[in-house]
């Protein structure tokens, strides 16, 4: 997908400084998680900046899926054991 980091992306895009990073880091680890999520938490990012910043590093737009009534006849096109292990959510289908 792409090369950099999560925290270099962010540090790249300005949206955070390497002390916010430190800070975030050394949260994830005395926490676990992701570092995407130690940012939200300690209120350095919103989630909606973190999910901006990584789909300008991946060149895919970002959605919400709030904005979509999801059509259950697609999301029966891809099983659930695959939607599950790549992380995704069929919202429309485009011709046959």
């Amino acid at each position: 997908m792409f090369e950099e980091n999560l925290g270099d992306i962010l540090l790249a895009a300005g949206v955070i400084t390497s002390d916010d990073l430190t800070k975030a880091l050394e949260y994830q680890k005395a926490n676990g998680g992701r570092l995407g999520r130690a940012l939200v938490q300690l209120g350095l990012l919103t989630e909606d900046e973190v999910t901006a910043a990584l789909s300008r590093a991946c060149g895919i737009p970002s959605i919400s899926v709030a904005d979509y009534a999801v059509n259950q006849d697609v999301i029966k096109l891809i099983p659930l054991e695959a939607a599950m292990e790549y992380q995704l959510l069929p919202l429309s289908r485009v011709g046959s």
